[in-house]
C-alpha cells in the first residue's frame, strides 16, 4: 500500500495514464490526474477514482510548459501534499498501436506503472547518457491496461512490461516505434517505415512516425570525432568520405532491432582500418545516390586510439564544408550538435551478451 502518498500522473485522462491513476489510487495514493485539453476525458478518470473509493484531484497542464507545470505542482501540494510519485506519462517515447483487441484469448499486454527510474540515467560526460541496470518490479505492479484494436500504449524503455501468451487463432499485431522522442533518437537507429505505412495514418498518427521513407538504407558510415590542440577532427577514409560500407542484417537475435546496421560498420572499421569502437550512437540517414546512408557516431576519448589508422586521415571538422562533402558534412554537424539526448548502440551480439557493459 501506499498509505496516502501523493502522486502525479501526467496525460492520465485516457489510455495507460489513467489505468495507472486508477493503480496507485486503489493502493492508497492520492493521485492527481492530469489532462492538457480534454477535461470531460479527466473528469470521468476522476470520478471513477472517487466512485472507487480513492482520494484524487483533477489538474490542467500542458507539461510542455514549465509555467503550467509549476503552477500544476503548486495546486497539488497545496491540496494533497508534497509529491512523492512522479509518473511521466506524457513526457514518453515507446509506442504501441494494436490492430486487434489484447485480451484473454490473444494475451493482454501488462504494464508496471511508475516502474521506471530516470535516477539509473546519468551523464557521463561523453556526449551519450549513462543507463545502470533495472530492478524488476514485483509480480502485483503489473496490471493489464486493456488495450484494444487502435488505442495508442505510450511507454518508455525503462516501464517494465511483460506480454502472456496467445491462445487464439489470430495472430497478436500492431504498430511498434521504439524510441521515438522527438530529441531522443533511438541509439541504433529507427525501423524505417514505408511511405504507404505512413500515408495510411492520420496527420495525428503521423507524428509518431520519425523516419519513412520507399528508399532502402543499402549504405552505413562512420563519423568518429577526437579533440585536437587546434580544435575537433574527423577521421576521413582513403577516398575523402567517411568511413563505411554496404549493410547487411545482423541475425544474432532473429527478428529484432531491425534497422541495426552496426555490425556491418564495426567489421568494416576493424578489416579497413583497424579500429573497433565499443559503441556507437544513431546520427540520421541521408540521401546517398538512389538509397540511404544510415550514420553512426562515436567520439574518441584523447587523441583517440594508439593506433596508425591505417587507410584513413584526421582532418580538421572546419574543412568539412557543404560544398565538398554533401550530406557528409551536414552528419558530422548533426553529430557534434550538444542538443540530442544519445545513447550507446551495440551490435545484437553485443547487446546479447550484456546490454548495461558499456
Amino acid at each position: 500500500m501506499l498509505n496516502g502518498q501523493v502522486a502525479f500522473v501526467t496525460g492520465s485522462s485516457r489510455g495507460i495514464g489513467a489505468a495507472t491513476a486508477r493503480h496507485l489510487a486503489a493502493h492508497g495514493a492520492k493521485v492527481a490526474v492530469n489532462y492538457k485539453a480534454n477535461r470531460e476525458s479527466g473528469e470521468a478518470v476522476l470520478a471513477r477514482i472517487l466512485e472507487d473509493g480513492g482520494n484524487a484531484i483533477l489538474v490542467q497542464a500542458d507539461v510542455t510548459d514549465p509555467a503550467q507545470v509549476t503552477a500544476a505542482v503548486a495546486r497539488i501540494e497545496e491540496e494533497l501534499g508534497t509529491i512523492g510519485i512522479l509518473v511521466n506519462n506524457a513526457n514518453i517515447d515507446f509506442p504501441i498501436v494494436p490492430f486487434t483487441d489484447f485480451n484473454e484469448e490473444t494475451g493482454p499486454l501488462f504494464v508496471a506503472p511508475g516502474s521506471h527510474e530516470p535516477a539509473r540515467i546519468h551523464d557521463a560526460g561523453a556526449g551519450v547518457l549513462e543507463v545502470e541496470p533495472p530492478s524488476r518490479p514485483p509480480d502485483d505492479a503489473f496490471i493489464d491496461p486493456g488495450l484494444e484494436r487502435g488505442d495508442l500504449l505510450l511507454m518508455n524503455m525503462y516501464l517494465w512490461h511483460r506480454a502472456s501468451g496467445n491462445r487464439s487463432d489470430v495472430h497478436r499485431v500492431g504498430l511498434f516505434n521504439k524510441y521515438a522522442g522527438r530529441n531522443a533518437p533511438p541509439a541504433t537507429g529507427y525501423f524505417l517505415y514505408d511511405e504507404d505505412v505512413f500515408n495510411a495514418l492520420s496527420a495525428e498518427g503521423r507524428r509518431l512516425i520519425a523516419v519513412h521513407s520507399d528508399r532502402r538504407i543499402e549504405t552505413t558510415r562512420a563519423v568518429l570525432t577526437r579533440s585536437a590542440p587546434g580544435g575537433t577532427e574527423v577521421l576521413l577514409a582513403s577516398d575523402g568520405s567517411l568511413p563505411g560500407c554496404a549493410t547487411w542484417d545482423e541475425r544474432a537475435i532473429p527478428d529484432w532491432d531491425l534497422g541495426n546496421y552496426i555490425a556491418p560498420l564495426k567489421q568494416h572499421l576493424i578489416e579497413t582500418i583497424g579500429i573497433e569502437p565499443p559503441w556507437v550512437s544513431y546520427v540520421g540517414d541521408y540521401d546517398e545516390a538512389d538509397h540511404l546512408c544510415r550514420v553512426y557516431g562515436y567520439t574518441l576519448p584523447g587523441r583517440g586510439f594508439p593506433v596508425p589508422y591505417r587507410g584513413a586521415s584526421w582532418r580538421p571538422v572546419e574543412e568539412i564544408t557543404d560544398r565538398a562533402f554533401g550530406y557528409e558534412a551536414r552528419a558530422i554537424a548533426d553529430w557534434l550538435d550538444p542538443k540530442p539526448v544519445r545513447g550507446k548502440g551495440l551490435t545484437q551480439a553485443q547487446s546479447r551478451i550484456d546490454q548495461y557493459a558499456y
